[in-house]
């Protein structure tokens, strides 16, 4: 088994020596990125992943973003699963040194998630929540939500507390609930009313507040009154329904 890496390897640097390096000064940036697409298309996937582990010693500096963007998305195509592991232990480890090498990580991600999805939503969906760079982790949050909405809500539930506070987070926790009140309106009650931010939640519930009203208006009523003191919102929309219903009332 050391024999046959060695070659492996040996082989590996003899191909790119001859097939990139060697051409490489005199490219532009898209024959470069031509070259290196065409180098990892006849690749299968242990030699992909022996380039990818040993691209350091492999290749010089100025070909490696490249060739790792090309090699890990032949790897995400041939299997995603080992390429979301590969990218744990060489991406999420060092993280990105510059916009460009960001700009990789992002479409590496993304292409993981693609390809992956297909066969295991909730182990792709569980692997980018746990992914530390928000910046690279929300493209491919959003891109996955849509499909975890309606098959596994409280999944999509998770990815979106995953995310750090602001319009992204914001945007993506009001389509989950107008999704999930679509298909399951006690679930996404239910999980609206543990959300332990009080801001997010008293939003979420305005969401829900119509629909809540007309299916129990005593419950509903019963639990706007039972919010902290600054949750007033959901208790005077009620009073409007109820005014509307009934203006004598």
């Amino acid at each position: 088994a050391g024999s046959r890496r060695v070659d492996l390897l040996q082989s590996l640097a003899q191909k790119i020596e001859t097939e990139l390096t060697a051409s490489w000064e005199l490219a532009t940036s898209s024959q470069r990125r031509s070259l290196v697409e065409q180098f990892c298309a006849e690749l299968d996937a242990e030699s992909v992943q022996k380039a990818l582990l040993h691209l350091e010693h492999l290749t010089p500096e100025v070909l490696r973003p490249e060739l790792m963007r090309a090699l890990f998305l032949r790897l995400a195509e041939l299997d995603p699963a080992r390429a979301a592991a590969l990218a744990g232990e060489l991406i999420r480890s060092s993280g990105a040194e510059s916009e460009a090498e960001s700009e990789i990580i992002s479409e590496v991600l993304l292409a993981i998630a693609k390809h992956w999805a297909g066969s295991d939503l909730l182990g792709t969906a569980r692997w980018i929540q746990k992914w530390p760079d928000e910046s690279a982790r929300v493209p491919v949050a959003q891109w996955l939500l849509p499909l975890l909405e309606k098959s596994s809500p409280t999944v999509a539930g998770e990815l979106v507390l995953s995310l750090a506070d602001g319009p992204a987070k914001t945007e993506a926790l009001d389509r989950l609930v107008l999704a999930w009140q679509e298909n399951d309106f006690n679930g996404a009650l239910a999980w609206v009313k543990k959300l332990s931010d009080g801001e997010a939640q008293e939003r979420s519930l305005l969401q829900l507040a119509h629909r809540w009203w007309q299916t129990d208006a005593a419950a509903a009523w019963g639990y706007a009154q039972s919010l902290p003191d600054g949750q007033d919102r959901l208790a005077i929309l009620f009073v409007n329904f109820a005014f509307e219903q009934d203006p004598k009332a």
